[in-house]
C-alpha cells in the first residue's frame, strides 16, 4: 500500500482575552487591595507586588487553555481603550524593568 502520513493539528496554549474576561480581569483588579505596591519604598519590592498581582489576575481571569492552530482568519482580539491603555502601560514598565 501507499504510506500515509497522518495531518497533525496544531496546538499551543495561550490565554483567551475575549470581551467577558477583559471584563472579569477589570473587576478582578479594582477589588485588589494596591497597598502593597503603593506604600513601598523599594522599587524592586514594588514592581514584584504589582507583578504578582497582574499575574494572579491574569491566571485567574484568562488562564492559559489549549487552542488549535487556525488557518489564516484574521479575526482581531477586542480591546476597549481601557485595556489598550493599561496594556502599554504595563509593556512600557517591563521594558523599563527588563532593561534595568
Amino acid at each position: 500500500g501507499i504510506p500515509t502520513q497522518a495531518k497533525k493539528t496544531l496546538t499551543s496554549n495561550r490565554r483567551h482575552f475575549n470581551k467577558k474576561n477583559l471584563e472579569n480581569l477589570k473587576q478582578y483588579l479594582a477589588a485588589q487591595n494596591w497597598e502593597k505596591v503603593t506604600s513601598v519604598s523599594s522599587v524592586e519590592e514594588t514592581y514584584t507586588n504589582f507583578s504578582n498581582i497582574i499575574a494572579s489576575a491574569l491566571n485567574t481571569t484568562c488562564p492559559y487553555k489549549r487552542s488549535r492552530a487556525r488557518h489564516n482568519t484574521q479575526r482581531g482580539v477586542v480591546y476597549d481603550t481601557e485595556a489598550m491603555a493599561m496594556k502599554k502601560s504595563f509593556q512600557t514598565a517591563w521594558q523599563k524593568y527588563s532593561q534595568t
